[in-house]
């Protein structure tokens, strides 16, 4: 369901023990904008991002990195 919500294909999905959901992406993944944005930059046609649902959605202040995300 996250990986869905965040327009991730994931090959390989699990659980480490503290309670961290990792999702190891392919190169087809797209970071998210809301997460990943550019500051100072304005765009007027860019999509409006979903309300945050807290089930599915992470946390900004709990992200630590996307180390596998293509650049």
């Amino acid at each position: 369901v996250i990986a869905e919500r965040w327009k991730l294909a994931v090959y390989v999905a699990g659980r480490e023990p503290k309670r961290f959901v990792l999702a190891h992406v392919t190169p087809k993944s797209r970071a998210p904008a809301r997460v990943l944005g550019v500051k100072g930059t304005t765009t007027v046609n860019a999509p409006i991002p979903p309300a945050f649902d807290p089930l599915v959605d992470m946390d900004p202040r709990l992200v630590v990195s996307f180390l596998d995300l293509p650049r």
